[in-house]
C-alpha cells in the first residue's frame, strides 16, 4: 500500500500484468464499498489485470484531508498512474468518472482507455447546501429531508455511507469532502479526453441520463466512443454491482 497527502492507494494482482486498471470509486464510497464488495477486484483480477483502486480523503480508511480542490485530486491521482507505469486503463464510478474524465483530459498520455460508469455531464454535489443539512441532521430540531430532492438523496447516500465505512467522524467528513468538491465547478468542456470513452448507465440512472453528451464532445474532439452500455433495470446505486457492467467494461479495455 502507498499513499500520497490527499489519497490512499491500494494494488491487487500480479505486478508484472502489463498496463494496470486504474479504479476511482464515488462519494460516500470506497475501494472496498464500490470496488470489493461489487465483485470488481476479483473480475478483474481473474482476468490477469493488475489493479491500482485509489480512495479519496474522508473515504474508506483515508484520512480526512483539508484544503483542496477536484483540480488537486486530479494531480494526485496522475501521480499515482506516472508511479504505476506512466499509463493506465481507468474505471471511474460516479464522482470517480468525473475525475476520470478530468484526468483523460488534462493528462491525455496517462490514460490509455477509460470507462465512465454512472458519469453525469453536471456536478450534483455543486448545488449541495451543507447548511441546510446540518439543520436537517440536528438531534435538536430534525427535519424529515432536504428542499431539493438531489441534495437529500446525497444526504442520504452519505448517512448509508458513514454505516458502511464505519467511519465515527463519517457525517461530518462527507461534508467537509463536498465543500472540497465545490471549491470548483465541473466543466465537462474544459477538457475533453480524446482516448477511446466507453460509458455504462443503468436506465433508471437519471443521474447518468447526460452520459451521452460527454461521448459526444469526445467525438468531436476526435476520440472514439461507441454508444452507452445500457443496464436494464439498474439505478445510480446499484448499476455498478451489474455483471453486464463488468463485462462491457473488460471487453472494451482488452
Amino acid at each position: 500500500m502507498t499513499g500520497t497527502d490527499l489519497i490512499r492507494v491500494e494494488t491487487f494482482g500480479d505486478d508484472d500484468a502489463g498496463v494496470p486498471v486504474l479504479l476511482i470509486h464515488g462519494f460516500a464510497s470506497s475501494i472496498r464499498a464500490n470496488w470489493e464488495s461489487t465483485g470488481w477486484l476479483r473480475h478483474l483480477t481473474e482476468a490477469g489485470r493488475r489493479v491500482v483502486a485509489v480512495e479519496l480523503p474522508g473515504h474508506g480508511d483515508t484520512a480526512a484531508a483539508g484544503d483542496w480542490a477536484p483540480a488537486d485530486l486530479v494531480e494526485a491521482i496522475a501521480a499515482v498512474v506516472e508511479a504505476h507505469g506512466g499509463t493506465a486503463d481507468v474505471i471511474g464510478y460516479s464522482l470517480g468518472a468525473r475525475l476520470g474524465w478530468e484526468l483523460a483530459g488534462r493528462h491525455p498520455a496517462l490514460v490509455r482507455r477509460l470507462v465512465l460508469g454512472g458519469a453525469a455531464a453536471v456536478d450534483p454535489l455543486a448545488d449541495f447546501d451543507t447548511d441546510e443539512a446540518r439543520r436537517v441532521l440536528d438531534p435538536a430540531d430534525p427535519a424529515e429531508a432536504m428542499a431539493d430532492a438531489l441534495s437529500d438523496q446525497l444526504l442520504r447516500a452519505a448517512r448509508a455511507g458513514e454505516q458502511v465505512l464505519g467511519r465515527a467522524d463519517g457525517l461530518e467528513t462527507a461534508l467537509g469532502f463536498i465543500a472540497g468538491i465545490q471549491r470548483q465547478r465541473y466543466d465537462p468542456a474544459s477538457a475533453v479526453p480524446t482516448t477511446p470513452t466507453l460509458a455504462v448507465a443503468g436506465d433508471k440512472d437519471e443521474l447518468a441520463a447526460t452520459s451521452t453528451w460527454l461521448l459526444r464532445l469526445v467525438r468531436e474532439a476526435g476520440g472514439q466512443a461507441p454508444d452507452v452500455v445500457v443496464l436494464p433495470g439498474r439505478t445510480h446505486a446499484n448499476a455498478v454491482t451489474a455483471r453486464g457492467f463488468k463485462q462491457a467494461a473488460t471487453e472494451f479495455l482488452a
